[in-house]
């Protein structure tokens, strides 16, 4: 199946069906995610969802207040000022302004995180020297993504278990892919499928979910009741996985080869 994004891309749907992750997280993994090309004259459309912890589409019209986890841990998403827009990924989207919150609660199922993804389109900068928060379950370890606007140059940087990797960026324009993913002790930052930052020594295996569970789209201060550093724009496929992306994988994730 074939999806049309913004800006004309075209972006290779995928689905489940199955792979080994890379040597270095293979002996901590217990079932990997499965990410595979799926035809394009298939008669279903493809699982954006299948081999994930979590996933969260926003393609349900109208978006309910408590929105279901598309992957596999028993969990749902508490919508706050959330709007659905119709120019998402894999359909609708998460239209967000500076009152919206997507809060994902701490359960066990959720530990055990190796990579990430996100689709995000940031329609207002942050202030410069600020950030806003993607994925945040970080407060004290875990993991979490972050777009910084520093004076001069935009940085994303990643957290999974470790240290903070980041990377000096082109301004995100439109809808930008971001993907980081521990294959122990490297941590790997993506951005529109191509590897930005690399580097060993910065993660230790798979990472836990916070107790104050996972702020989206915001940064996780102390749990649901306090969000800051709110995303001015639109997120889509927000995804964990409890093993390591490759970089074939992430690609195609990203609709980039």
């Amino acid at each position: 199946m074939i999806r049309r994004m913004r800006g004309g891309l075209l972006a290779v749907a995928l689905c489940g069906c199955g792979f080994q992750p890379s040597a270095g997280g293979a002996a901590l993994v217990d079932g990997a995610p499965a990410i595979v090309d799926v035809a394009s004259e298939g008669p279903t459309p493809p699982d954006p969802c299948a081999g994930t912890l979590l996933c969260l589409t926003f393609d349900v019209d109208p978006l309910p207040d408590t929105l279901p986890n598309g992957g596999s841990a028993p969990v749902s998403a508490t919508l706050t000022a959330i709007t659905r827009g119709e120019d998402g990924i894999t359909g609708g989207d998460a239209e967000m302004s500076s009152t919206s919150q997507i809060f994902v609660p701490s359960v066990p199922q959720l530990s055990g995180v190796f990579a990430l993804d996100y689709w995000v389109r940031i329609d207002q900068d942050p202030a410069a020297n600020d950030r806003v928060g993607m994925i945040d379950s970080a407060v004290g370890g875990g993991f979490s993504s972050f777009y910084y606007n520093y004076t001069t140059t935009p940085e994303v940087r990643c957290t999974i278990n470790g240290y903070d990797l980041y990377a000096y960026v082109a301004p995100f324009t439109g809808w930008t892919h971001v993907a980081c993913s521990c294959d122990a002790p490297i941590l790997t930052i993506y951005v529109n499928g191509l590897v930005v930052a690399s580097q060993d020594q910065q993660c230790a295996g798979a990472a836990t979910v916070d107790p104050y569970g996972i702020q989206v789209g915001a940064d996780n201060v102390n749990g649901a009741g306090y969000t800051d550093n709110i995303l001015q724009g639109a997120l889509d496929d927000v995804r964990l996985y409890n093993a390591p992306l490759t970089a074939e994988q992430v690609c195609k994730l990203a609709g980039t080869c």
